[in-house]
């Protein structure tokens, strides 16, 4: 059985910081389920969950500023199921091979402030390619936050604060057309 934990990563208090308790509150970000007419369950994009949040967020302000924003799976046993992101538990069997993503944001409690959100992807080029994927060599780590930190770069009067960075597992597929 595996349970979800909770990390606090902190730093010592500087004269900046405001006074008072820090208040921590959270939401998800869930996809919605997408009948197909062969009877298939599917569920909405990433992108597409954020656009309906975010124009939920423009009519009715979160209660404070964003601190984190993290990209999660789900397990499922089948998609038909009621998802629930605040379950905390689940055992790995041959049941739960069905994955589904979403959107966990943390906030602080304070003056009620709209933020839209987006997110933007960044995987590493391939330097050596191949006919099998796996056979590929691709760019370091250090390669890819340059390829973010550029792109913040040309982008910095467009955008307001950076929320959120994230590491994560990326399925690579590639187009051989």
């Amino acid at each position: 059985k595996y349970i979800k934990a909770l990390r606090l990563w902190i730093r010592d208090r500087v004269p900046e910081d405001p006074g008072g308790p820090d208040f921590l509150g959270y939401f998800n970000i869930l996809p919605h389920p997408v009948e197909y007419p062969d009877g298939e369950t599917k569920y909405s994009t990433l992108a597409q969950a954020m656009e309906h949040m975010n124009t939920c967020l423009r009519s009715d302000p979160m209660p404070g500023r964003i601190l984190n924003v993290e990209h999660l799976e789900m397990k499922l046993a089948d998609l038909e199921e009621d998802l629930d992101p605040d379950c905390n538990y689940w055992v790995e069997d041959e049941k739960t091979n069905k994955f589904v993503y979403f959107a966990r944001i943390f906030f602080k409690h304070g003056e009620q402030v709209h933020e839209d959100l987006e997110c933007v992807d960044f995987v590493p080029k391939i330097i050596q390619g191949s006919k099998s994927l796996s056979k590929c060599s691709f760019e370091s780590f250090s390669g890819v936050v340059k390829q973010a930190r550029d792109w913040l770069n040309q982008r910095k009067k467009q955008y307001g604060r950076l929320v959120s960075v994230q590491s994560f597992n990326y399925r690579a597929t590639y187009n051989w057309g």
